[in-house]
């Protein structure tokens, strides 16, 4: 149809940081635990500051469901969207541990803190140090992203039981124990 316009909705998801199977592109993957060597210790970002996680196949899941309203006539989406997903709440910085702990099997890891000194040192030299450097206020202050308009349009959040969701990260990255590797390997 000549001359004629159909405007499409503009859909921007926010979410925390990202953490699941086989995502090593994140502050999890390439901070806290080891791809490929069974965690034996996690380091830690921060303390006493809050931050929002987001399992990726969940937040996979939610972009689908919302595409999907996209593309019902009329569609629920207004024009400019601007959607948050919750994820996994971290209140303290402690949860997070916990979680990888449970998941483990264990009451609790040794722990060390993130060098955040390291990497303000290095950053005049660029890189990964410049990058961290960059985004150290979101690890100082709590970051909590808000739902509301989600729920609205779905219903529910997307969630995974946390345990799960991290059993099959640490799987999919390859750091659970030895023993473990072999029975997550063999087929149902």
């Amino acid at each position: 149809m000549q001359g004629a316009s159909v405007e499409s909705p503009i859909l921007i998801v926010r979410a925390g940081d990202f953490y699941g199977p086989k995502v090593r592109a994140s502050w999890f993957a390439q901070a806290m635990v080891t791809p490929g060597k069974p965690v034996t210790r996690l380091v830690t970002l921060v303390r006493g500051v809050g931050h929002t996680w987001a399992y990726l196949p969940d937040l996979a899941d939610t972009m689908a469901r919302l595409l999907d309203i996209g593309h019902d006539a009329p569609s629920r989406l207004r024009l400019f969207e601007r959607i948050g997903f919750e994820g996994f709440w971290d209140a303290d910085g402690t949860a997070m541990p916990a979680l990888v702990s449970a998941a483990l099997g264990r009451d609790r890891l040794p722990e060390r803190a993130f060098p955040w000194w390291l990497m303000q040192a290095l950053a005049p030299f660029g890189g990964f140090p410049r990058e961290a450097v960059d985004i150290l206020p979101f690890w100082h202050h709590p970051l909590r992203v808000d739902n509301a308009r989600l729920l609205e349009l779905l219903g529910k959040e997307p969630r995974t039981d946390p345990l799960l969701a991290m059993r099959t990260t640490l799987a999919g990255l390859g750091c659970l124990p030895e023993d473990e590797k072999a029975l997550a390997a063999k087929p149902a």
